[in-house]
């Protein structure tokens, strides 16, 4: 008797340690913390290349991006100029966090000589590719609320799972393309962002963006390569650091 008491007691241990796993997982905002101050503080210059492929896998469209980043700390903000394939400059946004918070501050410029316009939402594509502008600026970074809700292995690396409910501002990824929720793949030891989706009311899947290659710059990890595909699917666009440029130590590459 004694010893199916303690079978029994055993069991009702574990069901009780598993219904509070989820309780001892870090809070959301905290994990989204700690990816913001790894980011890198530094001003750095990036050249990168944007490319556009098809269903059937053939380019349809080159950009080439410029950005002037300094994304870690309080204040961070970042310049960022698209240009054709032939060098000539398609459009500028410059994008700044206030210190004190709420909506980022956008200033943009269009043409080649560039000459100030209204600018794009910042969840707007860039061209005809996928990726948008809040991609590069990793804007998600800052959306309060969410909820870490269970650990999942991702490419061979432990994960967080972190679901976001967009701001109001960011109810709509682009023209026709609502969501209502984010999900986050946090890397657990590296606390990088592997992977995103974003979902809509139906809980169908709206796009997807995939961290390929990472790259550490002082010390500090930030993307090398990404792919980012919208559904249902048409094109899908691939983003790869080409350089980095400033004050800082080139300390290798590494895959998510």
């Amino acid at each position: 008797m004694r010893m199916i008491l303690a079978v029994v007691a055993s069991v009702c241990l574990a069901r009780a340690a598993c219904a509070e796993e989820p309780s001892a997982l870090p809070a959301a905002d905290a994990l989204l913390r700690d990816v913001r101050d790894r980011l890198p503080r530094e001003e750095l210059r990036i050249a990168g290349d944007l490319e556009v492929r098809g269903r059937k896998g053939v380019v349809i469209g080159r950009m080439n991006v410029e950005a002037l980043i300094a994304l870690g700390g309080d204040q961070p903000r970042a310049r960022y100029t698209v240009r054709d394939a032939l060098g000539g400059e398609i459009e500028e946004l410059t994008v700044s966090r206030p210190a004190q918070g709420g909506a980022p501050q956008l200033a943009y410029r269009r043409g080649d000589p560039p000459a100030p316009a209204a600018a794009p939402g910042i969840h707007e594509a860039i061209g005809n590719s996928d990726l948008t502008w809040a991609d590069l600026a990793l804007a998600f970074l800052d959306w309060e609320g969410g909820r870490t809700v269970g650990r999942e292995t991702y490419k061979g690396q432990e994960c967080f799972l972190v679901d976001l409910p967009p701001p109001a501002e960011a109810a709509s990824d682009g023209p026709g393309r609502p969501y209502a929720r984010m999900r986050l793949w946090i890397h657990e030891a590296l606390r990088m962002v592997a992977k995103l989706e974003a979902y809509d009311a139906e809980e169908r899947l709206v796009r997807r963006m995939e961290i390929k290659a990472l790259r550490r710059v002082n010390g500090r990890w930030m993307i090398k390569d990404m792919e980012v595909e919208g559904f249902p699917a048409v094109h899908k666009t691939r983003f790869r650091v080409r350089d980095v440029g400033g004050e800082f130590t080139y300390d290798g590459d590494g895959d998510d």
